[in-house]
This record gives C-alpha cells, sequence and structure tokens, in this order.
C-alpha cells in the first residue's frame, strides 16, 4: 500500500514533503468545491461529503478544466 511518490499531483515546489508518507488510493470520497486554483489545479473551498461506497478506485479522475463562465445578470428580489 505505501509508495515512494504521490499518487497525482506532485507537491508544488518549495513545499516540504520530507516526512511525507504516500499511499496508494483504496477509498473514494466525495469532496464539493468551489473552484480550482490557476495553474497548480488544486481544489480551493473544499467540504468533504463522505465516503462513496459505490464507487470504485479505477472509477476516479481528475474533472476536466472548465471554461471560465461570467454571469452578468443580477439576481432579482432582495438580497
Amino acid at each position: 500500500m505505501e509508495r515512494p511518490d504521490p499518487p497525482s499531483p506532485p507537491p508544488r515546489p518549495g513545499e516540504d514533503v520530507s516526512r511525507a508518507g504516500w499511499l496508494d488510493p483504496v477509498l473514494v470520497g466525495e469532496v464539493q468545491y468551489r473552484q480550482f486554483t490557476g495553474g497548480e489545479r488544486r481544489l480551493r473551498h473544499t467540504s468533504w461529503r463522505g465516503l462513496r461506497q459505490d464507487r470504485h478506485v479505477s472509477e476516479v479522475h481528475r474533472a476536466p478544466r472548465a471554461t471560465p463562465t461570467h454571469s452578468t445578470s443580477r439576481p432579482s428580489g432582495p438580497l
């Protein structure tokens, strides 16, 4: 189960991972997130939703890059 390198993504440059331990993924969890960071594609504003026992690790993949959308409409009614 232990491995010498991270499964993905690689650590950020300058990040101290000298004492880190890496494991092969065996569980699947659901995380809600607001956005990815720029070039690093790290999750921002995350919220743990729970384990997904209906999914296998082999089914999990990184979300594709989304084209940014900018809304020009304003919500109706009082804020």
